[in-house]
Order: structure tokens, then sequence, then C-alpha cells
């Protein structure tokens, strides 16, 4: 019995002096994404892998992240997805594809040639060269009901709207300013040019409280306050400006100058430049990016985009888009991946036969990837997208109606 004791003994003590400790697991997972089609560009919580599909990807943190997949042709798709220590998460997608489609096409009694949206009013305002008064389109769900006519008095060759500051300005004969309120769409007032200017476009600052006129003739840009509806600054220019958009983030105003193929960055109190960048032939329809980092326009002659960085305007120039004589417009789908591009002909085209149908461009834009094109009518001269993205309206000006299109990228 003793022997036995001293046999137990040692592996006792032995037993008791091992070291314990937790199992050790890896920090870092792995995916795998397959998808029809194939080629889709994987990002994790919003950062590219610089992979297509199919890919297995290594590495990967543990935890929940946001998975996204991008392919030119097909609607963007995200999900919330947890990766595992050690483990391998299988994604097996097969993308949808985009497929924007007419679903109204109004028609118009006057001629259209400009068109501004009030997102909160939920009204289109068209600019008629051909009629004394002002069309107001307005808007449901998805379609326009109505159309209303508001008195002006004169032909309108450019039109701004503000839900803000609950106006609406129109530049009429001789470079004067029509001024309506916009929910009721009384004619307050017809501001007379001091001189003339020229002026090439309108645009309210975002916060409503000012409005600006770019005057090509006079190198110059007229500040009014909307509030009272007087001119309260000149900004003189060096260059013969074409558009302006105001910065909702910052006092900056963004110019483009025609003769001068330039666009700048310029303090809107003080006229002072802050940045500038050279661009294509014929600079317009500026627009910016979904978080105003990003500002772009069309280089109109050439048929090309140039979208630049919002504070040193460094960026690049789109290739060429084919069809048509020039690019007039364009804007970003709501969800950023795509633009929305505008091909058509200049205004003075005329003549019998009338010229070719007018495009409506989807380019992907990571890739500068053409994802297809759907015909417009005669001469379309304006773009403007609904708040929520789901919808595009287009002005053809010598089709006279205006086309409602379901953009078909937003889920």
């Amino acid at each position: 019995m003793n022997i036995i004791k001293y046999l137990i003994l040692p592996a006792v003590l032995l037993t008791a002096g091992s070291c314990s400790h937790d199992p050790v697991y890896p920090s870092i997972g792995s995916l795998y994404v397959s998808t029809e089609p194939v080629g889709v560009e994987v990002l994790i919580d919003g950062q590219t892998q610089n992979r297509l599909t199919p890919a297995k990807i290594d590495g990967i943190p543990v935890g929940w992240h946001t998975i996204s997949l991008r392919y030119y042709r097909c609607k963007e798709w995200s999900q919330r997805l947890e990766i595992k220590p050690g483990q391998t998460r299988n994604l097996i997608i097969r993308m949808p594809y985009v497929a924007p489609s007419v679903i109204q096409r109004f028609s118009l009694s006057y001629f259209g040639v400009d068109m501004d949206y009030a997102p909160q009013a939920r009204k289109l305002f068209i600019a008629n060269k051909s009629s004394i008064y002002l069309t107001e389109l307005n808007l449901g769900d998805s379609t326009i009901l109505y159309a209303t006519s508001r008195l002006v008095g004169s032909w309108q060759y450019l039109v701004a709207a503000s839900d803000q500051a609950n106006r609406i300005y129109a530049l009429i004969n001789g470079d004067s300013l029509a001024v309506l309120e916009l929910n009721s769409g009384t004619l307050l007032k017809k501001i007379p040019p001091p001189r003339h200017l020229g002026v090439k476009n309108l645009t309210f600052s975002p916060d409503g409280q000012f409005l600006y006129a770019a005057n090509s003739a006079d190198s110059s840009i007229f500040i009014f306050q909307t509030g009272s509806d007087t001119l309260i600054k000149s900004l003189k220019l060096d260059g013969e400006p074409n558009e302006i958009i105001g910065s909702p983030t910052n006092n900056d105003l963004y110019i483009s100058f025609d003769k001068e193929k330039r666009l700048a960055r310029r303090d809107a109190g003080t006229g002072a430049q802050l940045a500038a960048t050279a661009t294509g032939n014929a600079p317009r329809g500026l627009f910016w990016d979904l978080d105003h980092q990003n500002i772009g326009l069309c280089n109109s002659a050439d048929r090309t985009l140039l979208v630049a960085d919002a504070m040193g305007l460094g960026g690049a120039i789109s290739p060429a888009f084919p069809y048509g004589t020039i690019v007039c417009d364009a804007c970003y789908s709501a969800n950023g991946t795509h633009l929305w591009v505008l091909q058509s002909y200049p205004t003075s085209t005329g003549g019998d036969p009338p010229p070719p149908p007018g495009r409506l461009a989807l380019i992907y834009k990571p890739t500068w990837q053409f994802v297809g094109h759907y015909d417009l009518g005669s001469i379309p001269v304006k773009i403007t997208q609904s708040s929520d993205g789901r919808f595009i309206y287009v002005l053809n000006y010598l089709g006279q109606d205006v086309m409602v299109f379901r953009t078909d990228l937003m889920n």
C-alpha cells in the first residue's frame, strides 16, 4: 500500500504543477464572394479592396462590417456581415441589373428653355421663351399631376427657385428680373438692370438668402438680398462668367468662365479667387456630388465632364461621350455611383427636318463606363432629380414636354 502511495504522489504533484491558459483565437477572418455577373468590385466599410469577383479576401478584422458590391450595369448591393475568427464567410450574390424607364411624358403649351426644382414644395418651374406665363408643374409621389400658369408679363429666359427664400426669380426681356412668391405664384416686382449685363445664369445661395446673377457682358456677379429683393452688391470679375453655384458648407462661389475656359472658387463676400482650374470648351451645367466634396461641370462643346475636388479644384476630365453635338447638363445619382448626362444639340439648331432626339446617358463614375442611353425629345436642355433620387425630370425644348424617368438605381 505504501508503494502505491509513493507511485501516485508524483503524478499528483506533476499535475498540480502544470500551467493552464485560455485558448488563443485569431483576430481575423476571410470573405469569399461569388457574383452573377462576374467582375464585380468588392468594398468593405466603404473602402475598395481592389478585387473583382470571384474573390477571396483574407485578413479582415473580426466583427461586423458593411460589405458592398458595385458593377457598372447593376444596382449597388450592400449588407452587414459578421466576420468570425479564423472562418471564411461565403457570399453568392446575383446582382440586379439597372433598368431605367420612362413613366410619363407631360406636354407643355410653350417652348421651355430653363427649369428649376423646389423639392419641399414639390414643384418644377419652367421659363418659357414664347409666353408671358411661367409654367409651374406640381408633382405627386412620382409623376407630374398638373400644370399652373403664373403671370410674368414677359417672355422668360432663365429661372431659379428656392424653398428657403419662398422666391422665384426669372430673367425677362432687357435683362430685367421678375420676382414671384414661390408658394402663391404672385408676381411681387420687376427689377430693371442698371445697364446691359448679358445675364447667363441665376442661382440661389443654398440657404436662400441671396440670388446670384452671372453677367457675361458686364464681367460681374450681382448679389440680390431675397428678403427685400434688392441688389446689395456687385462683384467685378476678371472674365466672363457663364454659370454660378454656391457651396452649402461655406461662403464660396464656384464660377465657370466661358471664353477663359476656367472654373474658379471665389469668396462670395470679397470676390477673391481661392482656387482655379482649366476646363474644356464651353463649360456649363455645374453640379455637386452627394457630400459636396466634388464639383462637376459639362465641357459642352467637347462632350466631356470635369469632376474636381471642391477645395483645390484638382480633378480629371472624362472621355468624350458619343452622340449629339453637346453635353449640356448632368447630375449624380442619389447613391453616388453613377452620373446622368444630357446629350443634346444647340437650341439654335432648327430647319427641316428637326435634329435627332437627344439622349440621357447613364455613366458609371468610378471607371467612366457607359451603362446605356435613353432616347429623349427634341433638344433637351435641362435635367433635375427628385430629392430621394428615384426620379429624373428632363425638359425638352423643341419637343415641348417634360419626361419623367424612374432611375431604378435606388433599392
